[in-house]
Order: C-alpha cells, then sequence, then structure tokens
C-alpha cells in the first residue's frame, strides 16, 4: 500500500539528505551516459533480433527465451 510518494518517504527523505550532503562527482555522470547508451544500444539489438526472426517466420515463443533455463 503507497502511503507517500517520492521524497515524502523515509527513503525518498534519505536519498535527498545523500544528494544534498555530497556532491555529484563527475565520473558518476561519465558513467550514467555510458549507462544509458548501453541501454540504447542493446534496445536497438534486440528490437532488430526480433524483427529479422519474426521476418525469418519464427514464432514469437521460439524467439523469447524460456524461464526454464538453469534447474
Amino acid at each position: 500500500m503507497v502511503v507517500a510518494p517520492g521524497i515524502r518517504t523515509d527513503f525518498g527523505r534519505t536519498t535527498q539528505l545523500i544528494e544534498t550532503a555530497r556532491p555529484k562527482l563527475h565520473i558518476e555522470d561519465v558513467v550514467t551516459g555510458l549507462v544509458k547508451r548501453l541501454f540504447v544500444i542493446v534496445g536497438v539489438l534486440v528490437s532488430v533480433t526480433v524483427v529479422a526472426s519474426l521476418l525469418e517466420g519464427l514464432p514469437l515463443g521460439d524467439i523469447v527465451p524460456s524461464r526454464s533455463c538453469c534447474s
């Protein structure tokens, strides 16, 4: 049950205090930018793979991995 959103929660207030107490480092900005770019690249590659597989006639069930990979 949600009782308060964002900074009105204990976790939100703690996060806000940490951000104001410690300035953001340049390396954090660099890593954040790199991670965003990697997410875009992975998204594009997954999209291309799914579209190419569907164009080849593979059913969607064969494209998406099953959950029973590691028993």
